[in-house]
């Protein structure tokens, strides 16, 4: 157990709240914060990456390769109102980690117009925000946008025609001697599917950006192992693959079987775990009002980055927060919305990387440096 008081670096009210977006009664309290671990976590082989409370859940923290969360001890004097609400506390070295890829959600926490708690080793980051803002934004806030407009999506989906059954393997032609394949047996395949997609463009000198994205840019074996391939697709696949047509067909249907238990289950956690205001609230104007208005907000701070160079936190100030709030509060229809979005996404989207004046990626020497001076500022023990 160690003594967070003297290792906190920031302590903010982050979220809604900050937005200028909070329903009352709706809305939860979202904390997050900075903090730099004790000596052992540096110099040892003990390792931390972030700090969460989650209601009456206790204390948590991230373990590398471990599925889930691990409970840690730590205590805190100063900062009660931590007990009670949501919060995220990121350890140094993670955060910075994430600040470089242009994550939205960390990067605001340089921006905020006030702190529950700065430490004067702070500010160092603060003053050196703006070199923290990079090309990569483009890509990022669209991502992030993209994540939440999926979400509007399927919840509108549910909400105008919610499944009416469980899925069983007899309703996509198995039996008891012809089963479907396991989740991992699933993956593996496409996984091996990936991988010859990848390497049968790796060496053709035309698709070297295509490689890039690949590899570099884009999540394209999640996208595989995610995705729902059309039936029209799995004699090509069969080729790629020198699989044979069986297996391909009980590739195909397992794939359809979980993917329909998976958006069941799904289905079936939205519906307990949906805050009942937000429920009346969604049953009002048809679809996800709080996920549809932080898709916009993204968007809109996102092209802001990119044309003015800033980040603006609480929309009020950025002149679209009344929008925002409408749209949260399910007073702007959904057509609006989405033909909104997909204007602020194209724009964002026509923009070519060369004429962004922002730097391709954090200066990694000052970044080292950076870390280095808030870590010995802060002196271990």
């Amino acid at each position: 157990m160690f003594n967070l008081d003297n290792r906190f670096l920031l302590l903010a009210t982050t979220g809604s709240y900050a937005y200028g977006l909070a329903i009352e009664g709706v809305s939860d309290i979202d904390i997050k914060g900075l903090f730099i671990a004790p000596k052992p976590y540096y110099l040892g082989i003990k390792k931390i990456e972030q700090l969460e409370g989650k209601g009456d859940l206790g204390v948590f923290t991230n373990k590398k390769g471990v599925k889930g969360l691990k409970q840690v001890k730590f205590f805190t004097e100063k900062f009660e109102m931590l007990e009670g609400n949501d919060f995220v506390i990121y350890e140094l070295r993670k955060y910075l980690s994430l600040l470089i890829n242009a994550n939205p959600n960390i990067q605001e926490m340089l921006w905020l117009d006030s702190y529950i708690y700065l430490h004067p080793l702070a500010q160092l980051l603060i003053e050196n925000r703006e070199k923290f803002l990079i090309k990569k934004v483009k890509s990022s806030y669209i991502g992030y946008a993209n994540a939440q407009l999926r979400k509007v999506e399927t919840h509108r989906k549910w909400l105008l025609k919610p499944p009416k059954k469980e899925p069983l393997p007899e309703d996509f032609g198995f039996t008891n001697l012809y089963k479907p394949l396991s989740l991992s047996e699933v993956n593996a395949f496409f996984y091996f599917l990936w991988l010859v997609v990848r390497d049968c463009i790796e060496y053709l000198e035309p698709a070297e950006e295509l490689r890039k994205l690949l590899l570099e840019k884009i999540d394209y074996k999640q996208v595989f192992l995610d995705h729902r391939f059309p039936e029209e697709a799995i004699e090509q696949m069969r080729e790629y693959t020198n699989a044979s047509s069986e297996f391909m067909q009980l590739s195909y249907a397992s794939r359809q079987y979980l993917g329909a238990k998976k958006e069941w289950n799904n289905y079936q956690q939205w519906k307990k775990n949906r805050n009942p205001k937000r429920q009346e609230l969604e049953a009002k104007c048809g679809y996800d009002s709080k996920h549809a208005s932080h898709a916009l907000r993204l968007l809109y701070t996102g092209r802001e980055i990119i044309k003015k160079k800033q980040l603006i936190v609480d929309r009020r100030k950025a002149g679209d927060g009344e929008f925002l709030l409408d749209v949260k509060l399910g007073n702007v229809p959904y057509e609006e919305v989405m033909v909104e979005c997909n204007e602020v996404y194209n724009e964002i989207n026509s923009i070519d990387k060369k004429d962004i004046d922002l730097p391709d990626k954090v200066d990694e020497d000052f970044l080292n440096n950076l870390s280095i001076q808030l870590v010995e500022g802060m002196g271990l023990d």
